[in-house]
């Protein structure tokens, strides 16, 4: 149903340079600033990224993101989007993200690809990890260097997942870095950046996925994949690829994001810190409300629309890119009062893991990583604190939020 009757067209804000700020990361928390000062001006700013595509910045309250994010006006087909990025700036080829996963995909394939590997997430699988996370991550906790200060994000944020994730495929753990490095650059939005790395990455899945085909014998979940799509043709070698890149690119980037942003927000107070270790019972509280107040994703991934939506009594016509923001949507004061405000003692509204079809596969096991992080971290170093009062480095992304670096001291 076309519900643009009477809408009038998106039009820049009063500072169109926000809604370009707005598409990578900034110290600190500027970002929040400029999300809320978007989301009062209204719900749509176009922008371009860096490769010269022309998008809209999707800025509006929880509810009503919470039902864009379902949209089917929204698509998320992969040739689609491909041939709308095409239209705007030639051909050439894209990153590997815009491959034909199930994130990329509208229904009915959408369900075809994502039912093979959703076995392997369900709260029951999920909880049988948990002993085996909690090891894991004591163990990188053990080796880390506590001398001053400790980068968070090297000892503990980024190995914790990538290892998990890791596992789960079957990928060897000495490879980890390599796909660290590969998935930081496919995350940008710079072809002459992200175009190399996808294909690195698609080579070295490759090699990956013909030595399991060859053996016959593994029992990881890509081994799973390969049986399946050899017997009963439910993933073409192309889908096959997108789904494994997908699967390592999500399952370890935006957790990181997660770890970085929870502790950050927790010793940028040492009130929350102290309160966190000494109530164990707010470690859950603390994580749901980092998802909401500083997400580990700061844009939903592209959608195009298939015909004009009205947003809020503004149109986005037929044929646009749209990256709907998350932030702004957790910080909306209508569904969380004095949303812009971090507090353990509420149950704030967010949209960080999706909704919809599209709800994040892997939202089950990302909230057990940082809630097992959280609570080894307190119980080891209830004494912790930020090395600098500098805000860290973000990421330059227009869909990922994380910190590139967090330093901290441990003051055992």
């Amino acid at each position: 149903m076309n519900t643009g009757t009477g809408a009038t067209p998106g039009t820049p804000t009063t500072n169109p340079a926000l809604a370009q700020a707005v598409l990578t990361g900034h110290p600190g928390h500027r970002n929040h600033d400029i999300e809320e000062t978007l989301r009062a001006a209204g719900p749509l700013h176009p922008a371009v990224l860096p490769n010269g595509v022309r998008i809209f910045v999707v800025t509006t309250g929880y509810e009503r993101t919470r039902a864009l994010l379902a949209d089917p006006r929204f698509s998320k087909d992969s040739q689609l989007l491909t041939s709308t990025i095409h239209a705007q700036v030639g051909p050439g080829e894209l990153s590997g993200m815009f491959g034909e996963s199930m994130l990329m995909s509208d229904q009915p394939r959408h369900t075809r690809l994502r039912t093979p590997v959703a076995a392997a997430f369900t709260p029951r699988r999920v909880a049988a990890m948990r002993s085996q996370i909690e090891q894991l991550a004591g163990d990188l906790l053990d080796a880390a260097d506590t001398g001053e200060p400790l980068d968070l994000i090297q000892a503990l944020a980024f190995p914790l997942p990538i290892t998990v994730i890791g596992d789960l495929l079957g990928v060897p753990a000495s490879d980890h870095h390599q796909l660290r490095g590969w998935t930081e650059q496919l995350m940008g939005d710079d072809e002459t950046i992200t175009v190399p790395a996808s294909q690195a990455m698609t080579g070295y899945l490759q090699d990956l996925i013909d030595g399991k085909r060859r053996r016959g014998t593994d029992t990881d979940l890509l081994g799973a994949l390969i049986a399946a799509t050899d017997s009963d043709d439910r993933l073409t070698p192309d889908e096959l690829i997108a789904m494994a890149m997908l699967l390592i690119v999500a399952g370890h980037e935006t957790t990181t994001n997660l770890i970085g942003n929870l502790v950050y927000a927790l010793l940028s107070d040492p009130h929350r810190w102290h309160e966190v270790t000494t109530q164990p019972a707010l470690i859950t509280a603390a994580v749901e409300e980092t998802l909401r107040w500083d997400p580990p994703v700061r844009h939903a991934t592209y959608r195009v629309s298939t015909e004009s939506i009205d947003i809020d009594g503004h149109l986005l016509p037929a044929g646009e890119m749209a990256l709907i923001n998350l932030g702004a949507a957790g910080r909306d004061p209508h569904s969380t009062p004095r949303g812009h405000a971090f507090d353990l003692h509420r149950a704030g509204a967010h949209t960080t893991f999706g909704h919809g079809i599209h709800f994040c596969l892997g939202a089950s096991l990302a909230r057990m990583e940082a809630e097992i992080s959280l609570a080894q971290l307190t119980a080891r170093w209830p004494a912790a604190r930020l090395a600098s009062t500098t805000p860290p480095g973000r990421t330059d992304s227009a869909i990922m939020n994380g910190l590139t670096t967090l330093m901290i001291t441990t003051d055992r």
